[in-house]
């Protein structure tokens, strides 16, 4: 799964809605958290766009992956949510 992850930057936010935005500027608490670095694409992956509900009963693990890999294959990003909460495993 790390292999998948490398060169994408992937943040699980329940408050923030990116869902208009254009680009994205890392929030004060990533250097808190131990981020090492931050992508230098800024490229956004929608999890929503990928199949992922915010239904609580729906598991999204697999739209989560898609989401996932097309940030990946697309030279990295970062991968969101809109706002809600997201059943996986």
């Amino acid at each position: 799964m790390l292999r998948t992850l490398s060169g994408c930057l992937f943040f699980l936010i329940a408050f923030a809605d990116f869902s208009q935005a254009k680009s994205f500027i890392a929030p004060i608490w990533v250097k808190d958290v131990g981020a090492k670095s931050f992508p230098s694409v800024t490229k956004l992956f929608c999890a929503n766009d990928y199949g992922a509900v915010s239904d609580t009963s729906t598991i999204n693990t697999k739209a989560i992956q898609k989401a996932i890999d097309a940030c990946a294959l697309n030279g990295g990003g970062i991968v969101y949510f809109k706002a809600g909460n997201y059943l996986t495993g």
